[in-house]
């Protein structure tokens, strides 16, 4: 009797628990969508405050960590979107993602060295990931190196990638080398597939 007693009482605890961690995930990832949500509409403000808010419950929560760096590099809080990326990099060193952002935001800082270590490490693990070789191919535009990085980047074209940096990069490539006609194309289609992105139409109205 007081053997299954027990066993009952294990059993309720191992229940308690189960229905514990099962809500703390749902409200963790209640926050996260809702801070996915507001991200989308641009509401950056609101937005960080439900990613923290995930974190509050589940504070090893590396994708957290990595939304709350695109929300901040969208306000140009460049050293704050550092450290969150950095942060869901350590917490899972297979957020590819993650480990490419940091290493974009080396290379703006000019350390391509550490730049370029983050990115071999991301090639190494997935040769084929976009983030990781849109890195490596701005690192070989900042060492002049356009032939190499077109090579990387045409490939990425030809996969379909549609990002503003691959046509910021492939049309400067092609600017340095004189092929103004193709620069301007590449512009042209860029603002096409991203018309919010101010920065393709600058680069377009600075070529003409």
């Amino acid at each position: 009797m007081i053997k299954r007693t027990v066993i009952l009482f294990l059993l309720l605890i191992m229940l308690v628990m189960m229905i514990s961690c099962g809500t703390k995930e749902e409200k963790k990832m209640k926050f996260f969508n809702k801070g996915n949500a507001l991200f989308e509409k641009g509401d950056y403000v609101k937005a960080v405050l439900e990613f923290k808010n995930s974190l509050q419950i589940d504070p090893k929560f590396a994708d957290a960590y990595f939304m709350l760096g695109k929300t901040e590099l969208k306000q140009r809080n460049f050293k704050q979107a550092f450290g969150y990326f950095r942060q869901a990099a350590v917490l899972n060193p297979d957020h590819l993602d993650a480990q490419a952002e940091v290493a974009r935001i080396l290379v703006a800082a000019r350390q391509k060295d550490r730049a370029r270590e983050t990115v071999d490490t991301i090639l190494a693990k997935n040769p084929g990931h976009t983030g990781g070789r849109l890195v490596q191919a701005s690192i070989l535009l900042s060492e002049k190196k356009n032939s190499e990085a077109r090579a990387v980047l045409d490939v990425l074209y030809q996969e379909g990638e549609t990002r503003p940096d691959l046509y910021i990069m492939l049309a400067s490539s092609y600017a340095a080398d004189n092929d103004v006609g193709r620069a301007e194309a590449l512009l042209k289609e860029g603002v096409d597939r991203n018309p919010e992105a101010m920065a393709l139409r600058l680069l377009l109205a600075s070529l003409y």
